[in-house]
């Protein structure tokens, strides 16, 4: 057997378990099994005394406690809906009682709990019609001996099937047999090297310890091992799209910036750029003439001129005969950049002399106009379409689109900006560039786990004269001057 054997080979997973498990946890095979980690531990050789619970209760606390308990008195409770409550009255070695709750439990359940005296109790304390009690607690009868070990709890769904805590860990517990009887092979993908370089244990040893470790310092080393190796495989993933990008897949060349950069820059501009707007302009420059596919995110705060860094490179592509987009969240930020764009545009000629087409294309835009947008787009007659998600529909075809830019593009999903850049792949294979824009701070580190198959460009400066943005948060009682404020912005 290996780890990726479907779960129902497990013994005492029958087909209604196994499809809770799917529909709910997602676990398909016995590593997704593994790897659903414990919600905490209890210490099998620690009693609680009634009294301490009753101090957790008083101060909020939710941990997992275990008590040795004599039954008193087991009697059901009728409650509304024809449902009934059976509780039972326990005490502790000092005196101190407290009330174990089961719901709907059968007369049958009652008279078992009966059978024995003394029962070690777990669960999670609460108060419960005013006492303290424990709701569906797990309860085994007092043996001779006490366990010495850690037990994993688990916090699943109520809709897994019947699986309790008890009934997971159980199943859990046979695949760990399993990896230590050589059944179950567990193939360490990590290299020795690296082990031994972070103080890493093996695969096989950190899934049984994520499980059953011998003390909580086995398991934070289990818990280790196993992050380690998801942001490992996840880094591995970043650099294959990268190597990918650069190596295998083809980018349209721009060979030069082109005139219409040095007409929009020298007649357009009524401002200066700012050294990082001109910096940034070089990387995605540098970027369009490499031969390989750009995919660049440009981060910058609101106000900082990401729309004019990314106007420099949709000139670059359009001056050369391609086509470029740009994809908004909604239809405000996309009529919002075609205004802006379309006005800073007005009157510029490409090399044949025809005016620059600026569209846009929005749920909105029906009828004739959509008609001619799209065959304008189909034809490339139009040069740089403006628009939100109407732009990945079927129905939109590009000649042949250069340029993607995707504004504040955590509002777009994977899917969805796959599907924009699919439709730029030309017949000769080659890949569009892409950009994508945003003004969420994301700190470094983050970014390159997150977005580590992207380059990164950040614009920290704003513009001469341009105002600070200042973000404030009020609470319900500052509402009406909330309601003032935005009544002077609209005026």
């Amino acid at each position: 057997m290996d780890l990726n054997d479907p779960i129902e080979t497990i013994d005492g997973i029958g087909p209604k378990t196994a499809r809770a498990l799917k529909e709910v946890l997602s676990i398909e095979t016995i590593e997704d099994l593994l790897l659903i980690a414990p919600s905490g531990f209890i210490n099998r050789s620690k009693f609680h005394r009634v009294r301490e619970v009753k101090r957790m209760i008083k101060d909020g606390t939710r941990d997992v406690v275990q008590l040795k308990l004599k039954v008193l008195t087991p009697r059901f409770i009728p409650v509304k809906h024809n449902r009934t409550l059976l509780e039972v009255v326990c005490v502790d070695e000092y005196g101190d009682r407290i009330s174990l709750f089961w719901i709907n439990a059968t007369a049958f359940y009652a008279k078992k709990i009966k059978e024995h005296k003394e029962w070690i109790v777990l669960g999670k304390p609460q108060n419960f019609f005013g006492k303290p009690a424990i709701i569906h607690p797990i309860i085994e009868p007092v043996s001779g001996t006490i366990p010495n070990q850690l037990q994993p709890v688990y916090s699943l769904p109520r809709n897994v099937g019947r699986l309790s805590s008890k009934g997971f860990h159980d199943i859990i517990n046979k695949v760990i047999n399993l990896i230590q009887s050589g059944t179950l092979q567990v193939v360490d993908f990590l290299p020795e090297k690296i082990l031994q370089k972070h103080s890493l244990i093996d695969r096989a040893k950190a899934l049984v310890w994520l499980h059953q470790p011998p003390g909580l310092t086995e398991h934070k080393q289990a818990l280790r091992r196993l992050k380690y190796e998801e942001l490992f495989l996840n880094q591995l993933v970043l650099v294959r799209e990268i190597l990918e990008r650069r190596h295998l897949r083809k980018g349209i060349a721009i060979p030069n910036a082109g005139k219409l950069v040095h007409e929009f820059y020298k007649s357009r501009l009524d401002f200066e750029l700012t050294e990082d707007q001109k910096r940034v302009i070089r990387e995605i420059y540098a970027d369009l003439r490499s031969g390989y596919p750009m995919k660049r995110l440009l981060q910058g705060d609101v106000g900082s001129g990401k729309t004019i860094v990314a106007l420099f490179a949709i000139l670059m592509v359009i001056d050369h005969g391609y086509q470029a987009c740009i994809m908004a969240p909604t239809e405000v930020l996309a009529q919002q950049h075609f205004e802006n764009i379309s006005k800073l545009l007005k009157g510029l000629r490409l090399q044949d002399g025809k005016t620059i087409q600026v569209q846009l294309l929005t749920s909105s835009v029906r009828g004739s106009l959509r008609r001619q947008i799209l065959a304008g787009l189909k034809t490339g007659y139009i040069d740089l379409i403006i628009g939100t998600h109407a732009l990945i529909e079927n129905p939109v075809e590009f000649k042949n689109l250069a340029l993607i830019v995707v504004d504040e593009q955590h509002r777009f999903g994977v899917v969805q900006k796959g599907k924009l850049m699919m439709k730029g792949i030309n017949d000769h294979g080659f890949f569009p560039h892409v950009l994508v824009m945003s003004a969420t701070p994301i700190p470094r580190t983050l970014a390159l786990t997150i977005y580590g198959d992207l380059d990164i460009s950040v614009i920290k400066q704003l513009p001469p004269g341009r105002k600070k943005v200042k973000t404030f948060h009020l609470t319900e009682k500052h509402r009406i001057q909330a309601y003032r404020f935005l009544e002077e912005q609209v005026k």
